[in-house]
């Protein structure tokens, strides 16, 4: 959220990129690509393939839900262990963004709650309409799911 609140885009959401902080709490590092929202879109394709939004393969406006994409695509991976958008080279990773064909993450783990599940699949929609339109609703959502996780 405070990325997003300064008027910034990261650009390079990942796994690796994260970092689980002893307060307990997710810390998200390395802001080497990191660009102000006004010149996010200037230059698009930056980041790792596995996790690049697809309004950047088509050179669309960058904003917040672009992070939040690759937010869900990390996610994914830290609750799998497998990419959301798997491939055995580049281009095959990106038609997967383009043109989604996700494994339900429920059918890898079995023992999420679907609102968390549910969470995870409007993060890394195909549309960036479909997702959270900031950080800050994300959030909203995410705590409210955990607060249903009774499915």
């Amino acid at each position: 959220i405070a990325v997003h609140s300064a008027g910034f885009l990261h650009r390079d959401i990942k796994p690796a990129n994260l970092m689980w902080a002893a307060a307990g709490q997710w810390k998200l590092i390395d802001f080497g690509s990191a660009r102000p929202l006004s010149e996010a879109s200037e230059q698009p394709l930056v980041g790792s393939v596995h996790c690049i939004a697809p309004e950047q393969f088509e050179a669309g406006l960058l904003d917040a839900r672009t992070d939040l994409y690759a937010l869900g695509c990390s996610a994914y991976f830290a609750l799998t262990g497998c990419f959301a958008h798997p491939g055995e080279n580049t281009a095959q990773v990106i038609a997967s963004h383009l043109y989604p064909q996700i494994t339900e993450i429920r059918s890898l783990r079995p023992d999420l709650p679907r609102p968390i599940a549910q969470f995870i699949s409007q993060l890394c929609s195909r549309k960036p309409q479909d997702r959270p339109q900031s950080a800050g609703v994300a959030l909203e959502l995410l705590i409210s799911h955990q607060l249903d996780t009774t499915s």
